[in-house]
């Protein structure tokens, strides 16, 4: 196995090179078996290279005992919940992990799960997000979306502008601007 830095494999990570970035943290933690945050990475890789979810678990709870910056712990104990179908008990570990760390990730993960779960609270998350990130694509398609599920399309429809603004070519924004004249379309017809 090559060998590989904390920075190459953070690259990797962030590259979405899951399979690469899970096989260098594995060989990481080797060497650094009392890094709580480096534990709940390959937790997190775990989850996301469709691992053993109990592994997952046991990553999770190590980093726990370790030094793991709250927030992270709780971002991956949402996603390792969420995958196993909790999702009440995800929104709350994303809640906790949002209250740790308000970053634009943490954020976007419980907005998500709060719309997994029907909550209307999810539109507010989405707008928090655009107040940190006023140009995330992302966020603006989730806040058109909760917008236009709230019967808010003109709403719904600016953020999906904005976002083309943004992504001209995305098939994506393109989708969600026809589907939110549709829908204005047929609510205004079901008024009449």
């Amino acid at each position: 196995m090559a060998m590989f830095t904390m920075s190459q494999a953070c690259q990797l990570y962030e590259a979405g090179n899951f399979q690469e970035a899970y096989a260098a943290f594995r060989h990481l933690i080797k060497d650094n078996p009392r890094d709580g945050r480096m534990h709940a990475m390959l937790a997190y890789l775990e989850i996301q290279v469709g691992g053993d979810l109990d592994e997952a678990e046991a990553l999770i709870k190590k980093a726990e005992t370790l030094d793991c910056p709250e927030g992270y712990y709780h971002r991956v104990r949402g996603e390792l919940t969420q995958k196993k179908g909790q999702h009440e008990e995800a929104v709350r570990e994303y809640e906790l992990s949002v209250a740790a760390e308000p970053s634009v990730s943490n954020l976007s993960a419980f907005a998500m799960a709060l719309s997994d779960v029907g909550d209307k609270r999810s539109l507010s998350i989405w707008e928090k997000v655009l107040e940190k990130d006023a140009k995330n694509c992302k966020a603006l398609l989730y806040c058109g979306w909760e917008a236009e599920n709230h019967k808010e399309f003109y709403k719904a429809l600016g953020m999906a502008k904005l976002a083309e603004d943004l992504e001209p070519s995305n098939p994506a924004v393109l989708f969600a601007i026809g589907y939110i004249y549709n829908s204005l379309k047929w609510y205004q017809q079901a008024l009449k």
